[in-house]
């Protein structure tokens, strides 16, 4: 996923990587990008929310880092940050906004909050002119290749109906997760 962006980034953007894609091209390459999300993902705030799935494997069998840690390093990476939905999230609002935080974290107050600067340089990242003049570009390419992932992609967030779930004896055990990731509207 990430690592479509970053070619974007590079063949798009950068001067030199222009420059690089200018000569690929003219040998007959191709850019292929295998579900990258061009235009925001949920994966960032699933693993601010301690849900992503690849966060909490690797959370059981690190020695030494948790979820949380995860969670924490991925809130300061503004890369990371940069990959959020680009359309504001119906219920939450625009995720580059820390307002939207602020109302993810009242629900469940284990939530990670990435800070105004990382949250302000990926905005401006992602809201930027040669952000979306790249991906103009790469939908005009005839070289470039977009292949869509085959799971479902979660399209918005929403509060859970009860969050904890069966914990007072009535089937579950213990609190489910205050939001809900879902792959259609609610």
């Amino acid at each position: 996923s990430m690592g479509g962006l970053v070619a974007r980034h590079a063949l798009y953007i950068d001067a030199a990587g222009r420059a690089l894609w200018s000569t690929l091209k003219q040998r007959d390459s191709r850019l292929v990008m295998l579900g990258t999300p061009n235009r925001g993902s949920y994966s960032p705030a699933q693993l601010l929310l301690r849900q992503h799935s690849m966060s909490q494997m690797l959370g059981l069998l690190a020695r030494g880092v948790s979820v949380g840690d995860l969670s924490r390093f991925g809130a300061a990476f503004p890369g990371l940050m940069a990959m959020l939905p680009q359309e504001p999230d119906p219920q939450f609002g625009d995720l580059f906004d820390a307002a939207a935080w602020d109302k993810l974290v009242a629900l469940d107050s284990g939530t990670i909050r990435p800070d105004a600067a990382t949250l302000q340089a990926a905005r401006d990242y992602v809201r930027g002119a040669a952000f979306e003049q790249s991906f103009k570009e790469l939908r005009a390419d005839p070289q470039a290749f977009y292949v869509a992932g085959t799971g479902e992609t979660a399209l918005q967030m929403r509060p859970a109906p009860n969050p904890w779930g069966g914990f007072f004896g009535d089937g579950g055990g213990s609190p489910v997760a205050a939001v809900e990731f879902m792959a259609g509207p609610g």
